[in-house]
């Protein structure tokens, strides 16, 4: 306890997102979670009910620690405390709603109070869900699993975009090969008379717009 009757506790040792070779992350469907709570009771609790349902956890024991190891791993989602050392849960939610990574994580906030106001004010400030403490089994693990069918409609969203965007490259592509088929002779490679009328079409439209002369040559070769 400092002059200022502040008590820290030192920091929580943390645990790389890496698979248990017992088969404790085998599944598919595992989460990387990061649990920034202070009391190591409650960080025990936490850690053991993840771990029997194969998910990986990392660990924080405040709100700045967390913030660098989300940004450091990038989570699928987090668990964190409303009471923390420096940075407290709300202002942890804000701050990581503020970055591009952390919108995209599910959060949701350990309260000790069941109180409609405060957990309001937990979902405005970013908050996904919420359990009320004493932590127990049954809630905090059917609210990860409800993360984790958002987490995984999110990743089918994002698949389906970027199948989307590999599509549209694909055709911008074939579209171009087309073009390029449809205006050059097969034999000498040079434009040929689809593309002069293109052409002359356009310049003729430039010219009527500008008020400027045009001028065609045609050879005979």
């Amino acid at each position: 306890r400092n002059s200022s009757h502040e008590f820290r506790l030192p920091p929580a040792p943390t645990v790389p997102f890496v698979n248990d070779p017992k088969g404790g992350a085998t599944s598919a469907n595992a989460l990387n979670i990061l649990v920034a709570v202070s009391d190591r009771g409650e960080l025990r609790t936490l850690t053991t009910y993840l771990a029997k349902e194969n998910h990986r956890v990392l660990t924080a024991a405040n709100g700045q620690e967390a913030l660098r190891l989300v940004l450091e791993t990038s989570p699928h989602l987090v668990v964190t405390d409303w009471r923390m050392p420096g940075i407290d849960g709300l202002a942890f939610c804000k701050a990581l709603r503020q970055s591009k990574v952390g919108q995209e994580i599910y959060l949701i906030v350990l309260t000790s109070r069941d109180d409609e106001e405060q957990l309001i004010e937990a979902l405005e400030a970013g908050a996904d869900d919420y359990v009320v403490k004493p932590i127990r089994s049954r809630p905090l693990l059917a609210r990860i699993r409800a993360g984790q069918r958002v987490i995984q409609l999110q990743q089918e969203v994002q698949h389906d975009r970027e199948e989307l965007r590999r599509y549209a490259a694909e055709l911008a592509v074939a579209n171009r090969r087309l073009q390029q088929d449809a205006f050059t002779d097969a034999l000498t490679g040079l434009p040929n008379r689809r593309y002069a009328l293109k052409r002359l079409e356009e310049e003729w439209t430039a010219s009527i717009r500008s008020r400027q002369p045009l001028s065609v040559l045609i050879a005979d070769i």
